[in-house]
């Protein structure tokens, strides 16, 4: 790294550090680890812009997970076609047609691939075929047999539906089999669906992506279930699918653009109040956790002061107490109906002596002071 550095290369290289395959993350019984699917892979190099992590971290590593196989064998959320094929633009490889044939199943993943402006600093390219809007197909195969579409066979299919769709749009699209379902039906209802004639239902939903901001669902519907279309799109799926004898009509949802992954944010308020500020209904039951605190009390009195309806039935067990009493006497002074029971102690005799208005009924005794002769 220090010679090209020095060389001046340093942003002419990237290291990939990667594995072909995952590593279970429980142990056999050699206490070793076999082979797994999902993995990781690092990438280095001055050119990256880098300090991140790209792509789907699990949400569980449980039995049950959604993407678990079994003794922490994952199902990978990016293919390794997706990093090369950031990589391959990088070193100037940017037609489709190129793309496709140095990555012969980048087809197989729709929009699901990186960039290079994914990955590095000043990557200018981007997956065509993914800024607009895309189309969910619902079909039903009839098949001879129960199963799956092979990888292949879902290529191939997906490259017939968008030959037919892009007849409407001059743009390029990208397909991808999102999901595939083997329905459990009765013989009878296979019977009347082939005519007489037994078989098996899949269930297979393709999404569409496009660079088209306006795609209308309806138009791509009408064309799809066209009976001459429909008839020609049987044909033709029976040169990549063996075994295939019927397709439902097609059932379609246009999904919007996603929204900005980089929206734009203000990095200060407006120093300048708004003329037409945006005033709430009613004002909010909880208290804010900064309240504003003004210098001075408000020169307007509060339309809806609080007043509390009863004293508290409970004394307090301990009331604030003030540090220094005040110098100026009650208006109001608190009278008590019976005298207190503990006498006040000063440090100092009164000043004025206390007089009682009555003369006590018990005489006082006095003894004479002991003479001292």
């Amino acid at each position: 790294t220090k010679e090209m550095e020095d060389a001046g290369l340093a942003k002419n290289y990237t290291l990939i550090v990667t594995s072909e395959f995952g590593r279970t993350l429980t142990a056999n019984s050699g206490e070793g680890t076999d082979h797994a699917w999902g993995g990781n892979c690092f990438m280095l190099g001055e050119a990256l812009n880098g300090g991140r992590i790209l792509g789907d971290y699990p949400d569980s590593f449980s039995r049950n997970a959604q993407t678990s196989c079994g003794r922490g064998r994952l199902i990978p959320s990016m293919s390794w076609d997706a990093l090369w094929n950031g990589v391959a633009q990088w070193f100037g490889v940017t037609e489709d047609a190129d793309l496709d044939y140095v990555l012969p199943n980048r087809g197989s993943f729709g929009c699901r691939l990186w960039a290079d402006s994914d990955l590095y600093e000043n990557g200018q390219g981007k997956v065509t075929g993914c800024s607009g809007e895309k189309i969910v197909v619902e079909q039903q195969i009839i098949l001879d047999e129960a199963r799956y579409l092979t990888g292949d066979e879902q290529k191939g299919f997906c490259d017939l539906l968008i030959r037919f769709i892009e007849i409407q749009y001059n743009s390029t699209m990208r397909c991808v089999v999102s999901n595939q379902k083997i329905e459990i039906v009765t013989n009878r209802r296979i019977s009347e669906a082939q005519n007489g004639r037994e078989g098996y239902i899949l269930d297979v939903t393709t999404t569409i992506s496009s660079d088209e901001s306006s795609i209308d669902g309806g138009n791509v519907a009408a064309a799809l279930n066209d009976p001459n279309t429909t008839e020609a799109l049987i044909e033709q799926s029976k040169e990549i699918i063996p075994g295939i004898e019927g397709i439902s009509e097609a059932e379609i949802n246009v999904l919007t653009a996603a929204p900005s992954s980089s929206p734009t944010v203000t990095q200060l308020p407006s120093s300048v109040p708004s003329q037409n500020p945006t005033a709430t209904q009613s004002p909010s039951s909880l208290p804010s956790e900064n309240p504003t605190a003004t210098t001075f009390p408000s020169f307007i009195p509060t339309l809806l002061p609080s007043v509390a309806q009863l004293p508290s039935p409970i004394s307090i067990e301990n009331p604030a107490a003030t540090q220094s009493p005040s110098s100026f006497p009650s208006v109001n002074p608190t009278v008590t109906n019976f005298p207190s029971v503990i006498p006040t102690n000063t440090g100092y005799p009164t000043l004025l002596p206390s007089l009682t208005q009555l003369p006590s009924l018990v005489p006082t005794a006095t003894f004479p002071s002991p003479s001292s002769d």
